[in-house]
């Protein structure tokens, strides 16, 4: 929520989330409904210019060693195999 705050958005609904899953994770229409919904409720909370609204989802992932996903989500070894070049293709 840190950056969120840096950035100084009129108003924010933040979810806890790795950047790219910004209305939940993919192929989970039920998460990302609740997310969208809990993201529209929390609307009638943001009374004041530069609010953020927590809406309290937490991602519970594991990296295949057990480490939480902010110590594995962000690292080379996970943007290489993961992320693709413009091209299409994974970095090498």
């Amino acid at each position: 929520m840190d950056i969120t705050a840096q950035v100084r958005p009129p108003r924010t609904a933040f979810l806890d989330y790795p950047m790219g899953n910004e209305i939940g994770r993919p192929n989970r229409p039920d998460e990302q409904g609740q997310i969208v919904r809990s993201a529209f409720a929390a609307l009638a909370q943001m009374t004041e210019p530069g609010t953020i609204v927590d809406l309290g989802f937490r991602l519970d992932a594991e990296s295949p060693e057990g480490k939480p996903w902010r110590d594995w989500v962000y690292t080379k070894e996970f943007r290489r195999y993961h992320m693709k070049t413009r091209d299409g293709e994974r970095p090498a």
